[in-house]
């Protein structure tokens, strides 16, 4: 068996890398990442931008894998905001430039792809937590281009035979996460008072959202278990079972530092459009794959904290 990680340095490529040598694969494990990107050890490494449409052809013929997940993305909705453009050519452009390469194949791998629960949209409390059957309605430009993506991949596994699987996965965290996002963001802020260079005020946007925070070690296991038992032409919910606000997490943030502190809200921020509520409905993958997540959302805000107060 042959992996091929298209985007191993997103925040799914390593811990990603680490379960698959869990498993004993002896063979090959290649990642891809952009010009200029470390990798990380337990992977061969490729130059590869799938916005060019002549050497993504390259390496997808050359790797000659069995599964590739996609994982290569423009994944903040805030920077989609700021430029869309980039985010559809990456998004979109890079998806069907990956979809042509494999579709030319003699052999046709496996391909997982990193869906989003953004693609759902501003869901009603009456139809939340959200299943898969349901219509995505994005409401913001990122969520559009993965919604976007998703189709696209539909189409091709129809048109071409190919054999492709979707994750969806709900508002992701990692201890390596940038602090672009919010929960890393409040841990970085929170070491920072605790070591007295930050007065202690939170300055964030719409703390009263809920979402699925679930970690991205939980995240990998769910794209391994789906690529071995998922069926072909499915889309899987990937997410911890509970919702939870971002309020909740800066309280459990005071209880794990001891410091208390003030939130001020900052509007720029805030997202336009932004749900309220996105809450995914996980039985789909649990009965079809037998995944669910593990890790507390305490386990992981300590590691996000302890990583922080390492490098302030």
């Amino acid at each position: 068996m042959r992996y091929l990680i298209v985007g191993g340095t997103s925040v799914f490529g390593r811990p990603l890398v680490d379960i698959l040598h869990e498993k004993n694969v002896t063979e090959e494990i290649i990642a891809t990442k952009l010009q200029g990107e470390e990798g990380y050890s337990g992977a061969h490494w490729v130059d590869l931008d799938l916005r060019d449409a002549g050497k993504t052809e390259e390496v997808i013929q050359q790797a000659g894998a069995d599964i590739i997940f996609d994982f290569a993305t423009q994944d903040s909705v805030s920077q989609a905001w700021k430029n869309p453009k980039e985010t559809v050519d990456v998004n979109i452009i890079g998806t069907i430039n990956l979809l042509n390469a494999i579709k030319d194949l003699e052999k046709k791998p496996r391909l997982v792809i990193g869906g989003s629960g953004e693609e759902y949209g501003r869901i009603g409390f009456s139809e939340q937590p959200i299943e898969e059957s349901i219509r995505p309605k994005p409401v913001n430009i990122y969520g559009a281009s993965k919604a976007s993506q998703t189709m696209f991949a539909e189409l091709y596994a129809k048109a071409y035979g190919l054999d492709v699987v979707i994750v969806r996965t709900f508002n992701e965290t990692a201890t390596d996460q940038d602090d672009k996002f919010a929960i890393s963001s409040f841990c970085h802020q929170f070491a920072r008072i605790k070591e007295g260079t930050q007065a202690p005020v939170i300055h964030t946007g719409n703390i009263n959202n809920i979402r699925n925070f679930t970690d991205v070690r939980d995240l990998a296991r769910a794209f391994d278990m789906v690529a071995d038992k998922g069926k072909s032409g499915e889309v899987y919910n990937a997410a911890r079972e509970e919702g939870i606000s971002l309020r909740d997490i800066i309280q459990i943030l005071e209880k794990l530092t001891g410091v208390n502190v003030q939130v001020v809200t900052d509007r720029s921020k805030v997202r336009p459009s932004d749900a309220p509520s996105v809450v995914a409905n996980v039985e789909k993958i649990y009965r079809e794959v037998g995944w669910k997540a593990e890790i507390p959302i305490e386990d992981t805000l300590k590691a996000m904290l302890e990583k922080w107060e390492s490098t302030n």
